[in-house]
């Protein structure tokens, strides 16, 4: 039997039943055997290497930790009531990302990425609304289960790792991987990226040629980074794209340090250029990332494109539509709303956007926790994190599973 019959018969790895959260787990023992491996240390018994392993509260999507972020070399018992109240802070935080936002946003994301199903193409709005809300899902649902798991290990007096430092607010890509899936980023520049780059360092041509040394480092790291998500052509193309964006990013820093522009970052306008290039480009890669097949993605692309088949939707004012004239308009084109069921998704974006640009992030908020802890602020956190806690068990029945877990 040949290769194209092995596939046309249907025998292929999508249909094998893998564990839940096996590249989880599966770094997160690797990082344990390189580091035993490397520097000698860090070994533990049998008992401490399986309770290091099972810990279910970040077992299925992180963060990636490693031992001695398991077993510290000391706890502070002193401060119990302290570490109950930062973690169960935390937890709620997480869960009201996931609960009230992530969960809310499926409304609007999956009627897009099911189109294909019903025969229906998404209008230009349509497409944009939607791939912008799964952004935010992700975001939410991901960044909401590790502050859940940080918070459930701080209860018991562990400090793991943050895994989201607001990437959506980042001006480059560069910075978005620093902020984005800390761990992950950790470990693929520490056990890939690194010992790639001093691999080619070996080789004349690579170590005096850098740029050729890290475009070749980078695509690899990004190329594990997508063929972790998932063995898939998209997941393929949603690494090597952000591959390309880190290269893209890397080439302009270097190039506006060599000319000595580097002043035009500091200019306000300049910068929110940055960030919405830089959210663009996240937006984009998604749609690769959530897509069930490389057909669709390029179908949605291709609808955020379309710039001169815009239709808008018939429930606009006439107020809007006399400034769409006044903006340049001059023909108008209204339809159906195909997809959505209704247009109220764009407050909520809004209100998604304000949330990622201006609320604290969980590590600030326990990086300033010793503060509140010592004010009269604390009553009033502990009664906003109260509600929030309640909202969210009563709406835990409309949750859908953990996007990141079929990852």
């Amino acid at each position: 039997m040949d290769i194209l019959n092995f596939f046309q018969d249907e025998i292929v790895l999508s249909k094998l039943i893998l564990p839940l959260g096996i590249s989880f787990f599966t770094f997160q023992q690797l990082s344990y055997h390189f580091d035993v491996y490397q520097e000698k240390k860090n070994r533990v018994n049998f008992l401490k290497y399986f309770s290091f392993v099972i810990f279910f509260p970040q077992l299925i999507a992180g963060p990636i930790i490693k031992i001695g972020e398991f077993y510290p070399k000391s706890f502070k018992k002193n401060k119990i009531l302290k570490n109950f109240s930062i973690g169960f802070t935390i937890f709620i935080i997480g869960l009201s990302k996931k609960v009230l936002i992530a969960d809310n946003l499926s409304f609007y994301v999956d009627p897009l990425f099911e189109s294909e199903l019903n025969s229906l193409n998404a209008t230009f709005f349509e497409a944009w609304l939607a791939v912008i809300s799964y952004t935010f899902q992700i975001y939410f649902d991901f960044s909401g289960y590790s502050d859940m798991a940080i918070g459930m290990a701080k209860i018991i007096g562990l400090n793991f790792p943050s895994n989201f430092r607001s990437p959506l607010k980042e001006v480059s890509i560069i910075n978005f991987w620093r902020s984005w899936h800390i761990t992950l980023t950790r470990f693929t520049t520490g056990y890939i990226f690194n010992p790639i780059t001093i691999y080619f360092s070996k080789f004349s041509y690579l170590k005096k040629n850098y740029f050729i040394n890290l475009f070749f480092s980078i695509l690899i790291t990004f190329f594990v980074i997508g063929i972790w998500h998932g063995s898939g052509i998209n997941f393929i193309i949603f690494g090597l794209l952000h591959g390309l964006f880190f290269l893209i990013n890397y080439y302009y820093r270097f190039l506006k340090e060599k000319i000595k522009f580097v002043i035009i970052d500091k200019i306000i306008f300049i910068k929110i250029i940055y960030w919405f290039l830089t959210f663009v480009s996240i937006v984009i890669a998604f749609i690769f990332f959530r897509s069930s097949n490389l057909n669709q993605s390029l179908i949605i692309v291709k609808t955020l494109l379309e710039f001169d088949q815009i239709v808008f939707p018939i429930t606009l004012s006439d107020n809007f539509i006399k400034f769409l004239y006044l903006i340049g308009f001059s023909e108008i084109y209204f339809g159906d709303l195909r997809l959505l069921k209704d247009f109220y998704i764009f407050p909520k974006l809004c209100l998604c956007l304000l949330i990622t640009l201006l609320m604290p992030n969980s590590e600030e908020i326990t990086i300033n926790f010793e503060k509140i802890f010592k004010s009269n602020w604390k009553y009033f956190l502990g009664l906003i994190s109260g509600i929030f806690l309640v909202i969210s068990i009563f709406s835990i029945g409309n949750s859908i599973s953990f996007l990141y877990y079929q990852f």
